[in-house]
C-alpha cells in the first residue's frame, strides 16, 4: 500500500476531493488476525494502524497489500471491525502484477537478445514471467487472477468495495510494465512494488472506480 500512497497524494493535491493518512507496516498485511512467528510485529502495528482509525473516523478505508502471499479468507473479519467503527466505505484493492524479476531488467534482457535490438513491447507476458505464475510448486490458488477473483468474492460478501488493480493493469495475459508504448519509464520499482510515476499512473486508472475525487463534493 505504501507504493501507492504517492499516487493518492498526487490525486488528493490536484482535486482538493480528500485528506489522507498511511497507515502501512513491511510485510504485514491489513487483517488484524493476521500473525506468524517470523512476523512478531505485525499483530501490534496493526492494533496501532486499527486505534489511528478510531481516533481519526475516517470516510473512507482503502485495503492494499500483495495478497498473493497470504490467507485472503482473513479480510472478511477486518471488514466488518471496519464496519462496526463507523466506516462509511470500505474499498479493498486487488493484488497487482508480481514479476519474476524487475521488469525492466525483464525488457533489457528482452532487447539484448533480439538480434534486431527491436523494443520490447509495453506490456509483458504474465504467464512467462509472473513470479507466482512461473514458480515450481507454487500452487495456482496463488496465481494472481485466481486471487483476484477470490479476493473480490470476499470483499463483495463482507460488505466491501473491491476495484481489481490487475484487470486494469493486464488483458489477455499480457501485463503493463511501462505506460506507453515509446515511453522508457518503466512503471515498477522492484518486482512487485510499482515507483513513483508508476503509482500516479495507476490510481488515475483505478480513480473512476474509487470515486475519491468526489468525496468533498457530498458534503
Amino acid at each position: 500500500m505504501a507504493a501507492l500512497y504517492p499516487g493518492f497524494q498526487s490525486l488528493a493535491a490536484r482535486t482538493h476531493g480528500f485528506r489522507l493518512a498511511q497507515a502501512t507496516s513491511s510485510l504485514c498485511p491489513p487483517i488484524m488476525d493476521y500473525a506468524l512467528p517470523e512476523r512478531p510485529q505485525c499483530p501490534a502495528n496493526n492494533r496501532k494502524a486499527l486505534a489511528l482509525l478510531q481516533s481519526s473516523k475516517p470516510e473512507i478505508v482503502v485495503l492494499a497489500a500483495v495478497w498473493q502471499m497470504y490467507d485472503i479468507s482473513l479480510v472478511t473479519k477486518t471488514v466488518a471491525q471496519l464496519k462496526q467503527m463507523g466506516v462509511a466505505r470500505v474499498v479493498i484493492l486487488g493484488p497487482g502484477a508480481v514479476w519474476s524479476e524487475p521488469p525492466a531488467r525483464i525488457t533489457l534482457r528482452l532487447w539484448k537478445d533480439d538480434p534486431l535490438h527491436r523494443l520490447p513491447p509495453a506490456r509483458l507476458d504474465y504467464s512467462r514471467f509472473g513470479l507466482y505464475e512461473t514458480k515450481v510448486g507454487e500452487p495456482e490458488s496463488r496465481h494472481t487472477a485466481r486471487v483476484d477473483a477470490a479476493l473480490e468474492k470476499l470483499a463483495r460478501d463482507a460488505g466491501a468495495e473491491y476495484v481489481s488493480i490487475f484487470r486494469q493493469l493486464c488483458h489477455q495475459g499480457w501485463c503493463l510494465m511501462r505506460a506507453a508504448e515509446q515511453s522508457g519509464e518503466p512503471l515498477y520499482l522492484d518486482q512487485s512494488h510499482l515507483n513513483a510515476e508508476g503509482s500516479k499512473f495507476v490510481v488515475e486508472l483505478l480513480e473512476p472506480e474509487l470515486k475519491l475525487s468526489a468525496v468533498s463534493e457530498r458534503r
